[in-house]
């Protein structure tokens, strides 16, 4: 195919679309170009691979297999879990890796803290004494919510740190996220819920990976009855889902898990503090009518 472009009434220009063979022809000579000015080695880092779907992430591979074997070239490839079963899968890419996969853990609860802290300490203004605006036990209920992920904790911290209001300094503390968390839960989804809804997405939270036919089941209702429902959650961003064959396994987003953190039956916080202030004023009241003039 060609875009053709007329000028006049005889002449017309026609700009080829670019195929992955010549894009590979000038992504050799740009590498050429840039060694000439001194550079050894060029490094291309594809970021975030565990948002692609498997299927576009098969065709990503493929598309870039050519371009990988790059004389002077190195690319890392960081994602989930499911880069490495793609890959394991395509024998054509697998074959040209030149490294077994790096696996990273999260870090340690410890680790998370001292990197905290020592981000806190370089990030604040120098001749002022700094706060660390979250409690341990916080820092501890997320840590052991989301599994270690740093970024589902910080997330969780930075959206409780805007849903808290407080006239002293903002310190975060593991009460306060039970309360802002979960209410924030509740206004951003379940507010847009029917019943139904809102049990199809409790059970999906309390029960892991499941499918439209084990939620059916569990529910007692009709599988084609789910399937509205489990599409609706996808579309408000409270699940994701998984394709393995010809069956997807839907988990809730991590945001949602934020309802695990709800205390039932205790007090806010803030209203802990005010009613003990309240007890001491009426007290220190009632015991000066009772004295003697």
């Amino acid at each position: 195919m060609a875009v053709g472009v007329g000028y006049g009434s005889t002449t017309a220009v026609n700009i080829p679309t670019p195929t992955i063979q010549s894009l590979h022809a000038f992504y050799e000579q740009l590498v050429a170009e840039i060694q000439k000015m001194g550079y050894r080695e060029i490094v291309l880092s594809y970021n975030n691979l565990e948002i692609i779907e498997p299927k576009e992430l098969t065709r990503l591979f493929n598309s870039i297999r050519d371009f990988i074997q790059t004389k002077n070239t190195k690319f890392i490839f960081i994602g989930g879990t499911t880069v490495s079963e793609t890959i394991g899968n395509m024998p054509r890419v697998q074959s040209i890796m030149a490294e077994s996969p790096i696996i990273l853990q999260n870090l340690s609860l410890a680790e998370i803290k001292e990197l905290l802290e020592k981000r806190i300490r370089q990030l604040s203004i120098g001749g002022l004494q700094h706060i660390n605006p979250y409690t341990h036990d916080a820092l501890a209920l997320l840590y052991s919510l989301h599994a270690g992920n740093l970024r589902y904790i910080l997330n969780a911290l930075s959206t409780a740190l805007k849903g808290l209001v407080k006239d002293t300094p903002l310190v975060v503390s593991g009460d306060d996220l039970k309360i802002i968390l979960p209410e924030i839960v509740k206004n951003r989804w379940l507010i847009k819920l029917t019943p139904l809804e809102k049990d199809v997405l409790t059970h999906i939270l309390n029960n892991g990976e499941v499918t439209n036919k084990q939620i059916a089941g569990d529910l007692k209702k009709l599988k084609q009855n789910i399937s509205p429902v489990t599409n609706k959650l996808r579309a408000l961003c409270a699940i994701k889902a998984k394709s393995e064959g010809n069956e997807k396994f839907f988990t809730v987003e991590p945001s949602i898990k934020w309802l695990l953190l709800e205390a039932r039956g205790s007090e806010r916080p803030s209203e802990v503090r005010v009613s003990n202030e309240i007890q001491r004023v009426l007290g220190n009241y009632s015991g000066s009518s009772h004295q003697q003039p």
